[in-house]
């Protein structure tokens, strides 16, 4: 506050002058007031003002903490996820492949089994074959070269009195459903599991051989000679591929 008289500036509020003793009006007293309560109002403004520049400084660090934090548990589940996703994967191989190592323990199996039938039956069918040629009398193929005690005047009758028999009959439907059976397990093993590949090649060609073999057996044809010859091939053929399928080193994996 000044003195309007003298102009000199007033420390305290008085009611004169102590310098040139000239009174000093209440007006002029408040107005200084109103002076300093502008002052301290326009204080307050910049305080205000301050507080809430650090409080949307602070709001915005919880928001860039929080969208780190959200990133870090996203990328958390992502790699949760993967690491799920890639041990499913695992399991689901190691149950495939074990189960093609079984299936082919199976087909090895039912293959030797059929491939003997198929023999029994061939060897019987070359020796009726034979014996209605050279009127060959034999326990075991008597009654389909000689069914009223004389030897047959053509060894297509002797061939077709042995289809006739219901034992050869049984056992040629017998080796059909044989190739049934191991066509479906061949079905189930056309994508075999990863490091199984070159193992289906050489089943493939063991199933093939082995399918034209039993049908050998279930409907012969051509002459003795070459059906003879064509057996001994087939049978042959089979067992130099079962006993190379045999080899395979195959084992469970685990997970």
């Amino acid at each position: 506050m000044n003195c309007n008289k003298c102009g000199k500036e007033l420390e305290e509020k008085t009611a004169f002058c102590p310098y040139c003793g000239a009174p000093l009006n209440e007006k002029e007293q408040v107005g200084d007031g109103e002076q300093v309560e502008s002052k301290n109002i326009e204080v307050k403004e910049d305080v205000t003002n301050q507080s809430s520049k650090v409080k949307k400084q602070m709001n915005k660090n919880k928001l860039i903490i929080i969208g780190f934090i959200a990133l870090l548990a996203i990328a958390g589940i992502g790699f949760g996820m993967k690491t799920y996703l890639d041990n499913k994967a695992r399991e689901e191989y190691v149950m495939n492949y074990n189960q093609y190592v079984d299936d082919i323990g199976v087909l090895k199996i039912k293959m030797l089994g059929g491939a003997a039938n198929a023999e029994k039956v061939c060897n019987l069918t070359l020796k009726v074959w034979s014996n209605a040629i050279w009127e060959t009398s034999d326990t075991k193929t008597d009654k389909y070269v000689k069914p009223n005690g004389k030897f047959v005047s053509d060894f297509n009758e002797a061939l077709t009195n042995m289809t006739k028999d219901q034992t050869v009959m049984n056992d040629r439907v017998a080796l059909s459903l044989h190739i049934d059976e191991t066509q479906e397990i061949m079905d189930k093993m056309k994508n075999p599991p990863e490091g199984l590949e070159d193992k289906y090649e050489t089943l493939k060609e063991m199933f093939d051989m082995y399918e034209e073999f039993l049908e050998a057996a279930v409907t012969p044809s051509g002459s003795y000679k070459s059906y003879n010859e064509n057996v001994n091939d087939l049978d042959s053929d089979f067992m130099k591929l079962y006993n190379k399928v045999d080899k395979f080193d195959l084992n469970h994996i685990s997970k």
